[in-house]
């Protein structure tokens, strides 16, 4: 019976409910840094619940390498080449920054206080903070679990689910709007095809740290220039 278990990877779809059960319940002791947005805390949480977690379990539980986990060395040359990834990415920009602005939706974004109005503390957390906490999450969402389930689902399959789990997770802690909800699970659902098709979540970080970029410098302006009003 356990030899069964283990040869049909049912042991590392349990250790992912498992370890996904972990991440939902120490997301609790941050409650309150994840209303204020609150960089420092929140880049502590996913680095230990969205990466050092799933990467020990790699490592100690299942013996093998990041690698193996569509974790390779990313080439932007290559990446450059791919032109139906790029279409896809600068319309989804358009249309999702259509929304923001047209639906008010940016307002659902929280911003801690203290970097309220100021700009050079915005820009040095988009670029070091910001690139890393969603390295955390592309490792933890379109690299370790997509793996996984694309062992036992189709790539489809596995896909969609990745991209139901995050937006979950986003939106019952987090709480996105409904609307964004649908777009963002879209988007992960492309996030993940990216990965997949290339065998690395480099690409699909990539992606998302310019997604992120954008609209939380839209956000920050829109809100700074309410405040200057």
């Amino acid at each position: 019976m356990f030899r069964k278990f283990f040869k049909k990877n049912n042991f590392k779809l349990f250790l992912v409910g498992l370890v996904f059960t972990l991440v939902c319940f120490f997301r609790f002791f941050f409650q309150e840094d994840f209303l204020q947005g609150d960089y420092w805390k929140i880049f502590i949480f996913y680095g230990g619940a969205f990466f050092l977690l799933p990467w020990g379990i790699i490592h100690f539980f299942f013996q093998q390498k990041t690698e193996d986990y569509f974790w390779g060395k990313f080439n932007f040359a290559h990446f450059e080449k791919r032109k139906v990834e790029n279409l896809l990415f600068i319309f989804w920009i358009g249309f999702f920054g259509l929304i923001m602005l047209k639906s008010d939706q940016w307002k659902n974004f929280p911003i801690s206080p203290w970097i309220l109005g100021r700009w050079e503390l915005v820009l040095f957390l988009d670029f070091t903070l910001l690139p890393l906490i969603l390295f955390f999450q592309e490792f933890f969402y379109r690299g370790f679990l997509l793996k996984i389930f694309s062992e036992r689902l189709n790539l489809w399959g596995a896909v969609v689910f990745q991209a139901l789990l995050a937006i979950g997770f986003e939106t019952f802690f987090i709480g996105r709007a409904f609307l964004v909800g649908i777009v963002l699970f879209v988007f992960y659902c492309f996030l993940g095809w990216v990965s997949w098709r290339q065998k690395n979540f480099l690409y699909s970080w990539w992606l998302i740290f310019l997604s992120g970029l954008f609209f939380d410098l839209v956000v920050k302006y829109k809100i700074f220039s309410l405040l200057n009003k």
